[in-house]
């Protein structure tokens, strides 16, 4: 079963999310389209419901390496530069699937 048909299933009981890719092994957080996640099967699935809810990325990962390790951090302004990054992707997968 596709991640759109089990959206489909969970229909207007889904509220809210927060959106992740990963390496389909582990949770892992990484920026969309970083992993193994069917973006458009995701995507079109909250289409289908007609979703209104937010829409937000869980990738903490995008700004150090791993969940599990806290030694490599980006300085703020290169921090900023990535959660713009962030901003547009979600922007752009709004506007391009006209959520």
């Amino acid at each position: 079963m596709t991640q759109g048909q089990e959206i489909a299933i969970l229909g207007s009981h889904i509220k809210a999310l927060h959106i992740h890719d990963n390496d389909g092994k582990v949770d892992q957080h990484m920026c969309p389209f970083f992993g193994t996640v069917d973006m458009d099967s995701l995507v079109n699935g909250l289409k289908k419901i007609e979703y209104d809810g937010y829409f937000t990325f869980e990738a903490e990962t995008f700004f150090r390496p791993s969940v599990y390790d806290s030694g490599f951090k980006l300085d703020m302004e290169f921090r900023t530069e990535a959660e713009k990054f962030l901003y547009a992707m979600g922007k752009r997968i709004i506007e391009n699937y006209s959520l």
